[in-house]
């Protein structure tokens, strides 16, 4: 029931893209070559089993993304060593809308994690330790515009700085690489970025994504369309 509700989802939200949904017998057979790339969504039963079914999608579909569906929030178990190829996690239980404004950030070339991406948890968050010994340069801002900040944060009423975090945060950037970039404190970034969740009457970064891009805004980048398949 649920890869046919997802698949009537997407189907009707990306009509020119091909889904189709598989059970797990298919991970077992020889791999299809009419089934190769695009982004496999896999529903992860069990922290055990997590490993074992990304190797088996890898083979059966060779995809060029991965996003794991968990029931409630990634574990620690879920969240150690994932492969690169994992491009993040939904809930299974996520509204439609935040279901789809996870799946837009991956395709966008964002990651949708945010348990793994912020460094320092949060009562809502539950993420991995960032490296002890890693120091590096804040990256270049992204290119966004002083018209696009003063235009779209009027657009979504958020202050210049609350949409530039939005900004960052719809690339799937940390709150401390944040902080860095903007040069303002960690805790300075946690207020702005509640305050803008506040705004925009939402409790999580996919979902303040979703309801910035439905009301117009750009934030920067522009999804992929129509060839991904699914």
């Amino acid at each position: 029931m649920l890869r046919t509700g997802i698949v009537q989802l997407l189907s009707h939200v990306l009509p020119d893209t091909t889904i189709e949904g598989y059970g797990y017998a298919t991970l077992d057979q020889p791999p299809d070559q009419s089934k190769q790339g695009g982004l496999v969504l896999l529903s992860i039963p069990s922290p055990e089993r997590r490993d074992s079914l990304i190797q088996a999608s890898e083979r059966a579909f060779s995809p060029k993304g991965i996003i794991l569906m968990l029931d409630g929030e990634p574990t620690p178990a879920l969240n150690h060593a994932l492969p690169p190829i994992v491009g993040g996690f939904v809930d299974k239980a996520a509204a439609p809308e935040v279901f789809m404004a996870c799946i837009e950030l991956i395709l966008a070339g964002g990651r949708s994690s945010p348990w793994m991406l912020d460094p320092e948890p949060t009562p809502a968050l539950a993420c991995a330790p960032a490296p002890a010994s890693l120091s590096l340069p804040a990256p270049a801002l992204p290119e966004v515009t002083l018209e696009a900040v003063r235009n779209e944060s009027s657009l979504l009423g958020l202050t210049p700085r609350q949409y530039e975090v939005l900004v960052l945060l719809a690339r799937g950037e940390a709150l401390k690489t944040i902080a860095r970039r903007l040069n303002i404190s960690v805790a300075t970034t946690k207020a702005h970025t509640e305050g803008l969740y506040q705004r925009l009457d939402v409790h999580n970064r996919n979902a303040a994504v979703y309801v910035a891009r439905s009301r117009g805004a750009g934030l920067g980048w522009t999804p992929p369309q129509g060839s991904l398949e699914l």
